[in-house]
């Protein structure tokens, strides 16, 4: 097997979950023992969004994310 795909599947795996356990701590802000700025909020996971679709674009996948049923480009 070529010696990048190997290294691929060694790291991607395991930085993917750390994304996922990054979004956990995020959500924790979520519950009841905060009060959050619902426009910051939005700002926030437009941001988020917008990132998630330019790193899924440098794998060749299009990304479509729309927030309250806008698009996240049209947020900026």
């Amino acid at each position: 097997m070529n010696e990048k795909l190997e290294t691929f599947r060694r790291l991607f795996p395991g930085r993917v979950e750390k994304l996922i356990k990054a979004l956990r701590v995020v959500e924790h802000c979520s519950k009841s023992h905060c009060e959050f700025d619902p426009e910051l909020v939005t700002k926030c996971w437009t941001q988020i969004a917008l990132c998630f679709m330019e790193v899924a674009a440098s794998f060749g996948v299009e990304l479509h994310v729309t927030i309250n049923g806008t698009p996240a480009e049209e947020l900026q």
